[in-house]
């Protein structure tokens, strides 16, 4: 299999017109389309550049760096951060690119987006893989307080004093933020090229908006989203 860097060397690119905007968006490969749904919200697709090697399987692999982060545009309107806005915005994608059915794989944010679109748009699906998600914001929330917890208890007690004092910013809450993150988002140290990349092209207001200040602070508009009650509906392969 070819380094990823001679694949995404004969990747095509482009925008493609959303509600509200631009994404940009990189394909590679021929055969069945493959769309790839980065995290966050507002990550980037940049740390999936690896799973662009599926080309070579016999897909279309497409990528593309949802509305307000990476390439795309970054309009200054935090009402458009909603799951229904990013839904319609998959949908587009496929139609232009003109994708009767597809499969999707989602990760972490995107395995929620996945998950939505599987439930909206059963009919233009062929398989759905969720990677690292959940079905439920709080039930990942709650999974994440654990692990927040088995750091040792000053630095538990720092980080809420930090937080019950609206300090997302202090150098040192920052700092103790940074020791989760190493745990238990990425252990590969440093942080892996395209990783970096992404949290450098990361749009802040989508993040904020839907999640909160960090992985483990909650506090935006995904809080409620909860589809346990609604897996059993999915007939789409997943």
């Amino acid at each position: 299999m070819p380094p990823v860097a001679d694949l995404l060397g004969r990747a095509t690119e482009g925008f493609i017109d959303v509600p509200d905007g631009k994404v940009w968006y990189q394909s590679v490969g021929e055969g069945e389309p493959l769309l790839l749904l980065h995290g966050g919200p507002g990550a980037g697709s940049t740390y999936l550049e690896r799973l662009m090697s599926l080309a070579e399987s016999g897909f279309q692999v497409v990528r593309y760096d949802q509305l307000g982060c990476g390439k795309s545009e970054q309009p200054d309107d935090p009402s458009l951060w909603t799951v229904d806005h990013f839904v319609k915005e998959v949908d587009v994608v496929r139609e232009t690119l003109g994708f009767e059915k597809m499969h999707v794989i989602g990760q972490s944010w995107g395995s929620f987006l996945a998950l939505e679109y599987a439930l909206t748009y059963p009919e233009r699906l062929q398989t759905v893989t969720l990677y690292s998600g959940a079905a439920s914001t709080m039930q990942c929330f709650e999974g994440m307080t654990r692990l927040r917890h088995q750091l040792p208890a000053e630095i538990v007690d720092r980080l809420q004093q930090y937080e019950d004092a609206g300090d997302y910013e202090h150098p040192q809450y920052l700092a103790d933020i940074q020791i989760l993150l190493d745990r238990h988002l990425c252990r590969v140290q440093p942080w892996p090229d395209e990783l970096v990349r992404s949290m450098e092209d990361m749009g802040t207001s989508v993040y904020n908006t839907m999640w909160g200040p960090n992985e483990f602070t909650l506090t935006g508009n995904l809080t409620s989203w909860d589809r346990r009650d609604r897996l059993g509906e999915i007939e789409t392969p997943a």
